[in-house]
């Protein structure tokens, strides 16, 4: 069992709170992606925001990324990899 030091635990409390919104956003995209076992493209998007809130470049590269991105696509390959789940 590791335990935290109270330094550590205040950490997380100041980070947590600086973030609620993300960590709000990760909570409803996740629920909702498990609920519908479905992902859309504006999901896909709001992931990527938060994932990349820090870094414009890469956040634009992954955005470009998924630019040309279905939703179909987007579809097909949720449904394969919620087989596997």
């Amino acid at each position: 069992m590791i335990c935290f030091g109270k330094e550590v635990i205040n950490l997380v409390a100041v980070h947590d709170n600086a973030n609620q919104f993300w960590i709000n956003q990760e909570k409803e995209i996740g629920e909702k992606i498990r609920k519908n076992r479905d992902l859309e493209k504006s999901d896909l998007k709001r992931i990527i925001e938060w994932k990349f809130e820090s870094d414009a470049r890469l956040k634009t590269i992954e955005m470009n990324r998924i630019a040309n991105i279905r939703e179909k696509d987007l579809l097909n390959g949720m449904s394969n990899f919620c087989r596997l789940i």
